[in-house]
Order: structure tokens, then sequence, then C-alpha cells
């Protein structure tokens, strides 16, 4: 078995004709004689295994010379489900060289990454998050702006949820690699870029999704909110010795932005509400109440649920926003029940009036405003 294989993109021009004709010559039996392989497409049960299958699959599309040598070195690896779950491993290191590097087989083998865990199933959490950086590392590549290319953008983030949707049970019983997942995240939903910060959302949100446990999601928000909070005071504290704090500010809005849509996406369907968006939202909103009163992680998460809201006012009409006012109505009255109690802790009562000036705003900014039109306040409010 020979050693790891650099792309052929990043081989300097003296060496590249030598290696060029040592790897032709090498692999030859296997990345191009197709009768060598197989007359037909091995299946699971005759032992074969989904990355052969799309491995194959990929070939017969990807014909550049790039690929063909990285088919060339995987496929002694993977030819049955045998070998690939001796050799998993080995094929990550592989997927991981062209993934990271500027070449033309990086989007392809991208494509694979869902049925090799399709193959491992839960086997293949402990791989998730190295996997998950080295396919969003595409989106990062080449001198031109990916937003041009739009195959990228839509194969990388579909491979993504997939990738995290074959391992949602196995995930959600794990908050450290969850922890992760979410800091990981919150580099493209903090992106520049609008556009990643959309795609990011819906990503994640597709695995909030899947998650039918109310008690599981409600771990779940309460997670991201804390890591998200964590997140913002370190960015902070990072660049606080900056005297142009301009580019802080614009990077945090980002993220809070990145982060209200995130929520949006979890509530909403392809037309309407989702129908558990009652039980979502109220957890949405009771994360507003966590903070300390008035700190930065407070404002930032007040923030991100505003923009959540503004998204729902600006896309739903009247008639689709009504399941909306009644989880107002229902926080509202909780948080007046709490003001109106005994004063027996003075920060708690600060915190829960805080909480229903900013639910009252956003209470406000709907009465006055929904699917683009003024509208009347409803009989539960």
């Amino acid at each position: 078995m020979v050693g790891m294989v650099i792309p052929r993109s990043s081989w300097k021009s003296k060496n590249q004709g030598t290696r060029r004709v040592k790897l032709t010559h090498r692999n030859v039996r296997v990345a191009y004689g197709r009768g060598k392989i197989s007359n037909r497409l091995p299946s699971k049960e005759e032992g074969g295994s989904y990355f052969a299958d799309e491995l194959v699959s990929q070939c017969s599309l990807n014909k550049t010379d790039d690929f063909r040598e990285f088919f060339g070195y995987v496929w002694p690896l993977c030819s049955n489900e045998g070998a690939l779950r001796r050799n998993y491993r080995k094929i990550m290191e592989v997927m991981a060289q062209y993934l990271t590097n500027d070449c033309d087989a990086a989007l392809s083998v991208c494509k694979l990454a869902p049925a090799l865990a399709r193959d491992l199933g839960a086997g293949f959490l402990p791989h998730l998050l190295p996997m998950l950086k080295s396919t969003a590392g595409v989106l990062f590549m080449g001198p031109t702006l990916v937003e041009q290319n739009t195959d990228t953008l839509r194969t990388v983030f579909t491979v993504h949820t997939m990738l995290l949707k074959s391992v949602l049970i196995a995930l959600a019983a794990e908050p450290r690699t969850l922890k992760e997942l979410f800091r990981l995240y919150f580099t493209l939903l903090g992106d520049q870029r609008q556009h990643i910060r959309r795609l990011s959302a819906e990503t994640l949100a597709a695995m909030f999704r899947g998650v039918e446990d109310p008690r599981v999601l409600s771990q779940v928000f309460t997670m991201l909110f804390s890591e998200f909070r964590s997140a913002t005071l370190e960015f902070r504290w990072a660049h606080a010795s900056e005297e142009d704090s301009t580019s802080m500010v614009t990077a945090a809005n980002a993220l809070t932005n990145g982060l209200g849509k995130l929520l949006f996406f979890s509530v909403m369907g392809p037309t309407k509400l989702r129908e558990n968006f009652p039980e979502v939202f109220k957890l949405i909103l009771e994360q507003m109440e966590i903070c300390k009163v008035d700190s930065e992680e407070s404002c930032g998460t007040y923030f991100a649920v505003r923009q959540c809201f503004a998204l729902l006012c600006d896309t739903l009409d009247s008639e689709k926003f009504e399941p909306v006012w009644p989880v107002l109505a229902q926080e509202i009255s909780a948080v007046l029940q709490r003001c109106s109690g005994p004063v027996t802790d003075e920060e708690g009562r600060v915190k829960a009036t805080l909480q229903l000036t900013r639910v009252l705003q956003l209470l406000g900014s709907a009465l006055f405003f929904v699917g683009g039109r003024l509208v009347r306040t409803p009989s539960c409010v």
C-alpha cells in the first residue's frame, strides 16, 4: 500500500511530471480499467457498501485526473463492506487531504461523505466534526468568491444536512459533541456573506426539526444559547484591546443575525409555521430571560430573537400569523405574575420586568406590521 496521495493540483511543477507518471502506472489497472473492477455496481446485499456505490458513480461523473487518482487510491480500501470497516479511518484521511486542497476532485469527494456516514451508522459520530470542517473548507477555496458557484454551495450544505440527520439520535445524547458542533457552525452563522449565514442557518435548523422529544429539544436550545453567549463574550474579550472596534461590532452583528435566521428556520415551514411552533417559540422567548440584566450577552440574545420575530412579520400574512398571538399572550401573562409576586428577589423582579419590556416590544412591532400591512389587535391580547 502506497503512502498518502497528494492532489495533483497542489504539487509543485518540478515534481508534477514524475509523480504523474508513477501514479498513472501504479493505478492504471484499478482506476482506468472498469472491467477490472466489476461489470455492475456492488450492493449491500452482496457485501458491498453505499460508499463504494457512490464512489463508482462519482467516477463516471468526474473525469478529471485528480479524481481518478483519488479513486485509484481509495477503491482498494472500500471494494467491499469488510474492507471499508477496516480502512475507514484511512479513507477519511485521504478525503481530508483532497478536501483541504484546491483541486478538481474536492466537490466530488465532498459528495461521498453521506454515503460513508450511512455505512458506519452511529460509529460515524466521533468523526462528524472533522468531516464537517473538511467539507466546509470547500466553501473558502479558490481565488474567486464561492457565492458565484451555486453548485458548490448547494452541495456542501446538502452534505452537511445529510450528515447531521444520519447521526441525529446519537448526537442529541452527546452534549460535548453538540457544543463543539455549535461552536463550529458559529463560524458559518457569523460569516460576512449573507447567503452563507442563510444556508448554514437552514442546515442547522433542519437538524433541530428532526428532534421530536420536547425535553431533548429544550436541552438543545438551552445549549445553543449558552454557547452563543459564551462565544459572544469570548469574542468581545479577544478584541477588547483593539482601538478600532468597527470590525468587532460588524462581526458580532453578523453572528447575531445568523442566529436569528437559525431561530426563524426552526419554526418556519415552506409556506407556514410548523405544527410545533408554540412549544419551540416559547423556548425561544424564555432564553431572553436567562441572561444577566442589561449584560452584553443578554442584548445579543434579545437582538437574535428580535431578528427571528422580524422575519416572521415580514414573511407571514395576518392569517398565517395567528398562532403567534397566543404564545406572546401566555408569555406576557407568566411574566406579569412573576412581577406582581412578593419581593423576595430584587434581581429576579428586575429580570422579569426587563423580559416583560422586551416581549411587549415584540408585540408592538407585530401590531403595526405583519406581512407588509397594518393589523388589528387580536382578541387574545
